[in-house]
């Protein structure tokens, strides 16, 4: 089980993303893929860039769909959220990765 970031998750829908490589051997080390549900949000703001550059809106579109069966998708409770936040000085979107892997290393290690 890994928790990925949105960048590696569009990096592997979007063929002509800069990350497409690095992003496809991903699934080869851990193909168990986890996010925090704001990952749709991230993953259509970067397909939305591709569009910009030349990608069709219904090509862009149907990536997009891909993304709830590339990952777990689970929703965070602001309670963990927040205190990822604060303790780490880090931005809440990237509160909502931490808090998922603070959450799934728990549960793994106690499980």
């Amino acid at each position: 089980m890994i928790v990925v970031d949105a960048t590696v998750v569009a990096g592997c829908l979007l063929p002509s993303d800069e990350f497409h490589a690095q992003a496809e051997a991903v699934p080869a080390r851990d193909p168990d893929w986890h996010c925090p549900e704001l990952v749709f949000s991230e993953v259509r703001s970067v397909a939305m860039k591709h569009r910009r550059k030349g990608d069709t809106l219904d090509a862009t579109i149907a990536r997009c769909h891909l993304t709830a069966a590339a990952v777990a998708v689970y929703r965070m409770y602001s309670h963990s959220v927040l205190h990822a936040a604060e303790e780490g000085g880090i931005w809440v979107c990237d509160a909502e990765y931490v808090a998922l892997a603070s959450v799934a290393g728990k549960t793994r290690n106690h499980g």
